[in-house]
């Protein structure tokens, strides 16, 4: 049993005793013996103490949940910049300029099961959902080691003439967010005040849930290794789809993970 104990007590004396071995159970430290029962460490998240009675004796019941077990993703974000005619693609990973014209393209691929939202919010404070494309994409599109681009194939989207703060909101989660999805299509399906209202809403419950979650620190942002070769930050070769994905960094996180990247498009 590595989710649940039974623990019986006497008295509040003997739940004192209890209560060190009790802590480092909770680090996952300790396997200990007691006259009162056995106390086995393992890797929790969440303990709920109740008490119930069983047969006249008092009876302590630890309902435990094992939180060992991380998602993985893979994301990148590339820029395809010109520069006085000197073309360069970047894998951008934190706040940064861009230019008018500039191009970029998104990259995502779940390695284990896990939902991923990316939205973008541009100068004019104008909200669009980049991923998922569709209502039904989760049901019917989106299976772990299948590669996602943002926009798909050749495509790219381009920076237009408005210039001001942009920003990216990448979030990612063991579970689905069906309040946040509810929201995407409240704003897909209306128009007017309804749809900028569906906006607020939106944008409100992406900045609720990175509040929420932000205890849960992500285990590992990386390069991925490809062929013997990291891929990382810096400078990513051609314009092809497969040269965005060669950028990619693979997340690890336990419950839920958030990036967001702020563009200074000038």
């Amino acid at each position: 049993m590595e989710n649940s104990w039974r623990i019986s007590t006497a008295d509040t004396n003997k739940m004192r005793t209890l209560k060190p071995f009790l802590f480092k159970a909770l680090r996952g430290l300790a396997a200990v013996h007691s006259t009162s029962g056995l106390v086995v460490a393992l890797t929790v998240a969440v303990v709920v103490f109740f008490p119930v009675s069983i047969d006249g004796s008092s009876w302590l019941l630890l309902a435990a949940q094992n939180d060992s077990t991380a998602f993985e993703f893979r994301w990148a974000f590339i820029g395809a910049l010109d520069r006085g005619g000197r073309k360069d693609m970047v894998a951008i990973q934190h706040d940064t300029a861009l230019a008018s014209g500039d191009r970029f393209k998104l990259y995502i691929q779940p390695v284990t099961e896990c939902y991923i939202y990316v939205f973008w919010s541009d100068s004019k404070s104008d909200l669009h959902t980049m991923f998922p494309s569709s209502q039904d994409q989760f049901a019917k599109d989106w299976t772990p080691g299948t590669e996602y681009f943002i926009p798909g194939g050749d495509e790219w989207y381009q920076l237009d003439k408005y210039e001001g703060k942009e920003t990216l909101y990448l979030l990612a989660s063991r579970g689905r967010q069906r309040t946040l999805e509810e929201l995407i299509e409240q704003m897909r399906s209306t128009a007017g005040k309804e749809k900028e209202l569906a906006k607020v809403r939106l944008l409100n419950e992406i900045r609720s849930l990175r509040r929420q979650y932000q205890q849960y620190v992500s285990l590992a942002e990386k390069p991925v290794t490809i062929a013997g070769n990291v891929r990382g930050p810096g400078t990513a070769g051609g314009q092809r789809p497969s040269a965005v994905a060669n950028s990619a960094l693979e997340v690890s996180a336990k419950v839920f993970f958030s990036k967001t990247i702020i563009i200074d498009h000038r």
